[in-house]
């Protein structure tokens, strides 16, 4: 999968610390990697939500939509990472619409208004991933 060329996926690597190179600065020692277990909401609800992890660079929260669900609009004041482990959907903005597939991920800077529509007959389980540190500006979906 390649990743537009303004894509933060290092400075999340760093901040999850999934790479012993990936943003470290000379010097530094990394943070060593954690592994944590993602327990899906499963609650039968058409939109389910639990936090799922956190720490100083990022918070993961696990997201659940029922087939046709719609999680209505609103935006984070952090940029995000959308991510689908499963299932099929698509975020839309006011640029435009994106893919959510596990082939692809959306990234929404701070403060972009956005919602999320699950394909019919799909659950979609989404990873969000707010970055607390700098991001780029702009949106971008792959």
């Amino acid at each position: 999968m390649s990743l537009p060329p303004r894509f933060p996926l290092l400075a999340i690597a760093a901040a999850l610390g999934l790479g012993a190179c990936a943003g470290v600065s000379k010097g530094v020692a990394p943070a060593a990697p954690s592994a944590v277990a993602l327990d899906w909401p499963t609650s039968g609800k058409a939109l389910d939500h639990v936090d799922a992890f956190q720490n100083a660079a990022v918070k993961v929260g696990l997201i659940s939509l029922q087939g046709g669900a719609r999680m209505p609009e609103h935006a984070s004041p952090l940029p995000v990472l959308l991510t689908a482990a499963s299932g099929r959907g698509t975020v839309t903005t006011a640029t435009g619409s994106y893919a959510l597939d596990p082939g692809h991920a959306v990234f929404l800077p701070g403060g972009e208004r956005h919602a999320v529509l699950a394909e019919q007959g799909e659950v979609l389980r989404i990873a969000v991933v707010a970055i607390k540190g700098g991001a780029p500006a702009a949106p971008h979906g792959h």
